[in-house]
């Protein structure tokens, strides 16, 4: 009887960890993009989000993830 309820409360605890994995959010940007083994280096990040050099990546302001549509 005691063994039931230890994979119950187990299976609980792995379904309500589940629950939240849709709610992680990740923070970056691309720092080197290869294409056919050339490495083509990205821009950091600025406040303005202006480029200061040509790059095949496109520049962002923040690295904070993307909210809505």
């Amino acid at each position: 009887m005691l063994c039931i309820e230890m994979k119950t409360i187990s299976v609980l605890i792995l379904l309500q960890a589940l629950m939240f994995a849709p709610y992680v959010s990740a923070h970056g940007y691309v720092s080197v993009l290869a294409v056919d083994g050339t490495p083509n280096k990205g821009q950091e990040p600025t406040e303005d989000g202006q480029s200061n050099a040509p790059s095949v990546v496109r520049r962002i302001s923040t690295i904070d993830p993307v909210k809505g549509g």
